[in-house]
């Protein structure tokens, strides 16, 4: 007998709450989403800092901008817990209760602890609410401190920092991997969503060893054309959803520069496009974000990993470490940057994308059962 799969009723809404704190956040919020809605589940995503007015969004972006120029100043930032709460407009935030309490029965799934807060602060007097969270890293970060007196009916964590061991993978169905012997002697480089580090400069050797370094900035003024060994690429920056000014694309395109005046942009309706970038290389360079490591997995792509930004990133890096499935730079520096070890990380990443989970296909299940 074919078996039927179970949908949410229609009563039943689902928010996913995530944050453009960082591209680890944000951009699984919009893959699950996608692929919720390919399964006939509705859902809305709501970012966090759509609740601030203008002149916190402004601050917003201007702290993206200095942590970009300055690491440790961005390092310093994950050791300090903030109020966040306290950023947001009191008259959006009522405004976004009035609205759930108008439904039945609320399910939300919280990828940013930013949102504990407001969740905790929500008494429906009559609908109902039940919470899912999503984490996407291995290590400790402030932002999920903030959970007391907050029920949470079911916590997934991607990356086992305790049994140092990955529980679920994202699937994306249309992009489909390229083997290790089909991949180019390429690398991606990046600095993560806010472009944070001096991953520049750090690499500059790969280009003496022989690889091509593909090189994703967040502002033109790290471009540097002098070098035929490398490329540059970068988010559109038109691209505003913190202030829904753009398109509805939920993704943003991806610029190849070819000069400062000549930049040719490609969409991805499904990922965002860095995927078809890292699908063809031999590894993948940054700091070790969440979504970074998630990047890895998709795409069977070792991470070589830079200095981690946080307690957070340093648990990722153990997970890295502990499955084989990347190491640091300094390490494969001191191997001078030999293949061999990079195509036995592949293979062991192959290994483990046939063994573990797919976490949409795991939420769906779960909350079908609501």
């Amino acid at each position: 007998m074919k078996e039927v799969e179970k949908k949410l009723p229609k009563p039943y809404t689902l928010k996913i709450l995530t944050s453009l704190i960082g591209y680890g956040i944000y951009l699984p919020a919009q893959i699950i989403q996608q692929q919720l809605a390919a399964s006939g589940i509705a859902s809305e995503i709501l970012i966090f800092e759509w609740l601030y007015d203008q002149e916190k969004k402004k601050i917003f972006s201007d702290s993206a901008a200095a942590y970009a120029d300055n690491y440790k100043l961005a390092q310093l930032a994950t050791k300090i817990p903030v109020n966040y709460q306290a950023s947001t407009d009191p008259k959006l935030v009522e405004k976004l209760y009035q609205q759930w309490t108008q439904e039945e029965q609320t399910h939300f799934l919280c990828l940013s602890g930013l949102w504990f807060a407001i969740l905790k602060n929500y008494h429906p007097p009559f609908a109902q609410k039940t919470i899912h969270c999503c984490r996407m890293d291995a290590g400790h970060a402030h932002t999920w401190s903030n959970h007391q007196q907050l029920t949470i009916d079911r916590s997934y964590f991607l990356f086992d920092i305790q049994h140092k061991k990955i529980n679920y993978a994202f699937h994306i169905p249309e992009l489909k991997n390229i083997t290790y012997a089909e991949r180019s002697k390429n690398v991606v480089i990046h600095g993560g969503g806010w472009g944070l580090g001096d991953f520049i400069t750090k690499t500059a050797a790969l280009a003496e060893a022989g690889y091509h370094r593909n090189i994703l900035i967040k502002s033109l003024n790290k471009y540097r054309p002098e070098d035929p060994e490398t490329s540059f690429y970068l988010n559109d920056p038109d691209w505003d959803f913190l202030n829904k000014t753009s398109s509805s694309e939920p993704f943003p395109a991806i610029g190849h520069i070819h000069q400062l005046d000549h930049i040719s942009y490609r969409h991805q309706e499904h990922y965002h496009p860095a995927l078809d970038l890292i699908n063809q290389s031999k590894a993948i360079i940054s700091k070790p974000g969440g979504m970074t490591l998630t990047d890895s997995l998709i795409t069977g792509t070792p991470l070589i990993y830079l200095e981690p930004m946080g307690e957070n990133e340093e648990g990722n890096a153990v997970i890295v470490d502990e499955n084989k499935i990347g190491m640091s730079f300094e390490k494969w520096k001191d191997e001078n940057f030999n293949l061999e070890p990079i195509r036995e990380l592949h293979e062991n990443i192959v290994k483990l994308q046939s063994n573990l989970p797919d976490f949409i296909a795991t939420f769906k299940h779960d909350i079908s059962h609501y």
